[in-house]
């Protein structure tokens, strides 16, 4: 539960602050563009679920670690990526961004799902209930302090930067 609610903690923040902070703030680009980061996402999120639903056999839980690795490598990329592209045009940086969210949505998947089926199959279930409500309990309060935290520090440090040391 403690590894779920740190994700939800570090990563969850970047739909609200970290996301509209470089895009919006920094590089004045439009909500409407905005909106493609939230759509090559969630397409980066089915290709993902596609991908795993195919590979049969696939142990997800044993490449772990190399998924949580590119997560916060992505997440890094992107926020140094902000910093040097400054300046230049913002529609190239868009287009890169894009393809960057899609590949974290995908990431993404690659955490959540090994995570969610260890629970699935380790707790017992006269007991999933009650676990998952106190695991969804904490996630909740996890987004929300790391949404705080974050729009804190990006208030003070600019969101790329905030995202870089973020992971």
């Amino acid at each position: 539960i403690i590894m779920s609610a740190s994700l939800n903690f570090f990563v969850a923040n970047c739909g609200e602050i970290i996301n509209p902070g470089i895009l919006i703030q920094k590089y004045h680009l439009s909500s409407s563009l905005f909106g493609f980061v939230e759509v090559a996402f969630m397409l980066g999120v089915i290709f993902s679920g596609l991908w795993i639903s195919r590979k049969k056999g696939l142990d997800l839980m044993r490449h772990l670690a190399r998924s949580l690795q590119m997560i916060t490598f992505l997440s890094i990329f992107i926020g140094i990526f902000s910093l040097v592209f400054e300046g230049k045009n913002q529609f190239i940086f868009l287009g890169i961004f894009l393809i960057l969210q899609l590949l974290l949505g995908f990431s993404m998947i690659l955490v959540n799902v090994p995570i969610m089926s260890y629970y699935q199959s380790q707790v017992p279930h006269d007991v999933q209930s009650r676990f998952f409500s106190l695991s969804s309990f904490l996630g909740s309060i996890a987004i929300s302090l790391g949404v705080t935290v974050a729009g804190i520090l990006a208030e003070h440090f600019g969101a790329d930067v905030t995202l870089i040391f973020n992971n």
